[in-house]
């Protein structure tokens, strides 16, 4: 490539740059509240997701435990978990993935 067209897309990006940075800092700058609560949110969605994926691995721990094991009742329960973690049923999915659910209530 030519090394003015280099220098052209270099300054070209930088304009485009300057143009978001402008429209993205009144946002900012005008809807103070509104964009404090989005961050907050995003943060909160982002906090969410981490909890289920680690949720998740602990019940991937416990499913396979179990499957070495041949622990067909274990199996059942974790097989309601993973309903559980995927929005199907209510279950105390932390108690489950860590191996402390009381199943006899």
């Amino acid at each position: 490539m030519h090394p003015l067209r280099q220098i052209s897309l270099i300054l070209d990006q930088r304009q485009l740059l300057a143009r978001f940075w402008q429209s993205a800092s009144q946002f900012w700058k005008d809807k103070k509240g509104r964009a404090a609560g989005l961050t907050i949110y995003l943060i909160v969605v982002a906090l969410l997701q981490l909890l289920i994926q680690v949720l998740l691995n602990l019940w991937n721990r416990n499913f396979f435990d179990s499957l070495e094991r041949r622990d067909a009742h274990a199996l059942w329960v974790l097989a309601s978990v993973v309903r559980a973690l995927g929005g199907g049923e209510r279950t105390n999915c932390r108690s489950v993935a860590l191996g402390t659910h009381d199943d006899t209530a």
